[in-house]
C-alpha cells in the first residue's frame, strides 16, 4: 500500500514538473526577446522583420523586447527596418529596444523606434555623417551626394524628433566627418534613451 502510494506521488510530482516545464516555455516564447547583434544590411533586416512578422501573428498584442548591439549599415536597410518596427507598434505590439554594447550609425535611430529605449550603463550611441562611397561622372557624383545629403537630413530629423537634441547641434558635432560618441549618461541627458539600466554590485 506504502509503495502504491509512494508511486502515486512520484507520478504526481513527474506530471506537475512536466506542468511547470512546459508553463515556463511558453511563457520565454511569448516574452518576444529578440537579439540584433550584428551589422544592418538589407540581408539582416530581412531576417530579423521575416522573424519578428512570423512572431507577430501568433503573438498578437504582446509586447516586443530587441535587444540591440551593432555597428550601424545600410541607411536604407535602417529606415525599412523602422518602418518595420513602426507597423509592429501601430499592430498593438509595445516595443522596448535595449542597447548593450553600442547602437552606431544607422543603429542610433533603429532605436528611436521603441517606445521604450533603455541603454545599459557601459554602452555608447555614435552619431556621424552618412557614406556614400559614389564614383562615376560628375552628373552622377552631384546626384549621389543631393541623395545622400537628404538621408541624412532626415535621420537627423528623426532623432532631433525623439530627443532634446537640435539639427544645429548635431551639425555642430559631426560636420567635417566627426564622430560623435556619447556615454549612457550623455544618451540620457540628451534624451536618446529613457532609461539606463543601473549596474548592480556582484553579491558575495
Amino acid at each position: 500500500m506504502k509503495i502504491k502510494t509512494l508511486i502515486s506521488v512520484a507520478l504526481a510530482l513527474v506530471i506537475f514538473s512536466c506542468v511547470q516545464i512546459t508553463f515556463a516555455q511558453k511563457v520565454d516564447e511569448t516574452q518576444g526577446n529578440f537579439i540584433f547583434s550584428e551589422q544592418i544590411t538589407q540581408a539582416s533586416v530581412l531576417e530579423l522583420t521575416t522573424t519578428l512578422e512570423d512572431w507577430s501573428s501568433e503573438n498578437p498584442d504582446l509586447p516586443i523586447r530587441i535587444t540591440l548591439n551593432s555597428p550601424g549599415g545600410d541607411v536604407l536597410a535602417s529606415f525599412a527596418l523602422v518602418d518595420e518596427l513602426n507597423h509592429l507598434r501601430n499592430k498593438g505590439h509595445k516595443l522596448t529596444i535595449a542597447v548593450y554594447g553600442m547602437a552606431a550609425s544607422a543603429a542610433a535611430w533603429v532605436l528611436q523606434a521603441a517606445d521604450y529605449r533603455i541603454i545599459g550603463a557601459n554602452s555608447t550611441i555614435l552619431i556621424h555623417e552618412i557614406s556614400s562611397g559614389s564614383q562615376g561622372k560628375l552628373s552622377d557624383l552631384k546626384a549621389s551626394m543631393a541623395r545622400s545629403q537628404s538621408l541624412q537630413d532626415q535621420f537627423l530629423k528623426l532623432l532631433a524628433k525623439r530627443s532634446r537634441l537640435t539639427i544645429k547641434l548635431m551639425h555642430l558635432r559631426i560636420d567635417g566627418g566627426k564622430d560623435w560618441w556619447l556615454s549612457a549618461d550623455g544618451a540620457k541627458r540628451f534624451g536618446l534613451v529613457d532609461e539606463i539600466e543601473p549596474v548592480r554590485a556582484p553579491q558575495n
